[in-house]
Parts: structure tokens; sequence; C-alpha cells
């Protein structure tokens, strides 16, 4: 049977080999970037280099996925075992790189001039902006959970364009298993079902269709049930005595936990907290890509209604939640944001670059050279993505960051026998357990 005319776009091969060109690139940087083993950039980072090693628990909510494939990467024969997470860092944001690729060529409308152009300097937008780059070099969540998140967009809009109930069974499986990188994804939901409903309602009407889909979120939701079979690995010194039991110790665990955290503002702090929001976007993307990206939410409207009620949908409810969210480390929360701007930014510059082309051919002017210009825009427009590469190396680059391992090494060397060590403890505590 012929897949149903969705407009969408499934990237052809030389596609995939560009995400794939951008993976490598990304890659490459960050491993020249990476942190050696340790280090102090995230407060939960030398607890989720240790744990995976052991499959132990996590501070809530756990992040089963992330301990699993933590666990894979520990086996590596490269460097000590944070080194290796740190490897795992890297890996899968460069995923999330080739993911924001592809998603934009999914969407761009085929008319549009420069599109591969514009999909990939937003990806590369993404992965040298500051806050992206440096969860890429260390052991933490926020970049892998990315990966994760474009996996469940590119399995989504595949189901969109086939209306399989094999491809909604996998989507419905990425998006379950995405919850072990990050809780939070759960937000997504809600534009997802609406995408669902604006694509093909009469999916509802199918029981296999909603067999597929529960069965696939099922599965991948079930591994919570690794937080009640792990329990004996928790330590209550380093996990401050937060131990689940039973089904409102594991929802209290998961859903319910860092409720001090959650809502902490009132209404009348929005406005400021918005402002807070925008400029830490435009350091992570660039100023421009603030404008760019609102051109690009205008051309999304119109060329791609129901991906526009998605993205926005996952856009504004993932913004709402952290708006309001109280941590030190803001930042690295707001990265799905940003990716989602990105996409954003790749429609506005496809729009900028189709509108030159229009002016082109009005004037006349669509000859060879005219061609020839315009091809060298584009590519000046993805070798701009240097830019922030530049800017942002020297602060991204932990190559020489040390400190901790040697930190130890001269304690370990210096303390007479017997001697008592006294750390924090909770997750800060876990470089002296590592």
């Amino acid at each position: 049977m012929a897949a149903p005319d969705t407009g969408l776009n499934p990237p052809s091969r030389p596609d995939r080999w560009i995400a794939v060109a951008l993976a490598l690139a990304s890659l490459s940087v960050y491993l020249l970037t990476l942190t050696p083993s340790l280090s102090y950039m995230s407060p939960d980072g030398n607890e989720l280099a240790t744990i995976p090693s052991i499959l132990g628990l996590a501070h809530p909510p756990g992040y089963p996925l992330y301990t699993w494939l933590g666990k894979v990467f520990t086996l590596l024969p490269l460097g000590d075992v944070a080194f290796r997470m740190n490897w795992m860092s890297a890996t899968l944001a460069a995923c999330a790189v080739a993911g924001l690729y592809l998603v934009a060529v999914w969407l761009l409308p085929p008319d549009g001039r420069g599109r591969r152009a514009a999909a990939a300097l937003s990806a590369l937008l993404l992965a040298f902006g500051p806050t992206f780059w440096s969860q890429a070099v260390i052991t933490e969540v926020y970049a892998p959970n990315l990966a994760a998140v474009a996996l469940s967009l590119l399995l989504l809009l595949r189901w969109a364009h086939s209306r399989r109930d094999r491809d909604f069974f996998f989507f419905a499986l990425a998006f379950g298993l995405s919850l072990g990188m990050h809780l939070s994804d759960l937000g997504f939901a809600p534009a997802f079902a609406l995408f669902v409903v604006l694509t093909d309602w009469r999916a509802l009407k199918r029981p296999t269709w909603w067999l597929a889909g529960l069965a696939g979120f099922g599965i991948g939701a079930a591994q919570y049930v690794w937080v009640l079979v792990r329990l004996h690995t928790f330590d209550p010194a380093l996990l401050l005595g937060q131990i689940p039991s039973g089904l409102a110790g594991l929802y209290a665990y998961t859903l319910g936990s860092f409720s001090g955290l959650k809502f902490a503002f009132p209404l009348s702090a929005i406005p400021e907290r918005v402002v807070i929001y925008l400029y830490l976007l435009g350091q992570e993307l660039g100023w421009p890509a603030l404008a760019v990206g609102v051109v690009g939410l205008a051309s999304l409207l119109v060329r791609r209604p129901r991906a526009f009620h998605l993205l926005v949908g996952m856009y504004l409810v993932h913004l709402w939640f952290f708006l309001q969210y109280r941590a030190f480390d803001l930042e690295v929360f707001y990265l799905p944001a940003h990716f989602l701007w990105a996409v954003f930014v790749a429609f506005g510059v496809c729009q900028i670059l189709t509108a030159v082309w229009a002016v082109l051919v009005r004037s006349g002017n669509a000859s060879g050279a005219a061609r020839l210009a315009h091809a060298c825009l584009s590519g000046l427009l993805v070798i701009s993505a240097a830019v922030p590469l530049l800017r942002n190396w020297a602060e991204a680059d932990r190559s020489q960051d040390v400190a901790i391992n040697d930190f130890y090494v001269n304690v370990w060397e210096m303390l007479p026998p017997q001697a008592a060590l006294l750390t924090p403890g909770g997750v800060l505590g876990y470089d002296a357990f590592y």
C-alpha cells in the first residue's frame, strides 16, 4: 500500500549521510574537549559516573535507561569508568545533533531553497552552544536526553508519513523509554496526542492502533520497576535516606520527586523568568536566532500547521514547567526548548533563503551566476556555525580538568594510617565513593 500523502519529506540517502557527517564532526569536537574523568561541572555527575558501573540506583527519579546504557559504555576499554561515561554523553550528544538535522529535513517544505543548509546550520548552532556543549563533555543526563527526544520525534514523524501501527508502536516505545533519560519528557505527551489526532483521528477507532501504542509505551515505562528491584543497592549515607517503599514510595521517588522545586514561583514572577529564559536562549543559539526563530514559527504555521501544533505544544509545556522551576543550574533544563527553537530557526533560515531566491527570479537574475551566489550564501550560513565553535571552545574545553583525581591521589598518599576522611552526604559525596 502506498504511503499517505502527508507533505512530509522522509530524509533521503544524502540527508542521512549529512546527518552522519554532522554527528561525526560534533563528536570529534566533543572528544577533543572531553573531561578525562570525574568533574565538579555537575552536582550529580560523579554519582551518575558511578551508579551505572554497579547497576545501582541514582537519585530521584532514578534514570533507569540512562543507567543501563551507561553500563554498556562502562565496558568499553577506554580510560577509567568516568571517562567512559563522558564518552557516552559525547556520543549521544552527537546523535542529538544528527537527530535535529533529520527532524528539520522531515518538516522543511520540499520547495524551500537551501533546506539542507538551513537544517545543518540549526544543528551546528545547537551542537556548539555553550550549555549543550558543556553537557556533551561531562557525565550528565541532559545531552543524552536530547538524543531520546530527537528519536521520539523522528519515529512520530515516520508514523505520520506511513500511518502504520507498527511505526506507532516504535514511537510509543521510544517515548516510554525516553522517560528513563529524564522524566520531564512526559510533559510532551499532550502535544504528541494532539499531533496524532490532527494527523489521523481515524486511528483512534482502530483497536490495533491502541494496542500498539499502549504496548509500546507500557514496555518503555515499565523500566521504572527497576527502582523497586534494586532497592538493596541504596546506601542511605549517600542518598540521605531517600529509600522508596511500595507503590507510594515509588511515586514519591519518581513523579513526586523534587516537590520543593516545582512551581516554586508566583505568577507575578513569570515575566522576569521569561526574560531570564530569553537571555539563556540568546546565549545558547546566538541573538540573531531569536528573530530568525520567530520568522520560522510563522513559516511553520503556514507550511506545516500540524507540525506547528506539535512543536509549539512541546515547547510551551516544557517552557511553562521550567519557568517555575527553582534550580541553580536552570540553563541545562531548557535544552529541550533550545532544541525545538533550533528547528524554528531552520524554518526561518529556509524562509529567508527562499525569499532571496524569489527576489532574484522576479528581477530576472535567476541565471547560473545567481544560482552560484545563492549556493554560496547557503554555504556561508553553514560556515557561520564556526563562530560559536571558536567563541565557546575555551570555556567548553574540559580536557585538562583533572582536579578531582589529582586531589584524591594526594589525599590517599598524605592521610596517616587509620585516618578518616569526611565528605559531603548525598550525591555530592560520590567523588570519594567513586
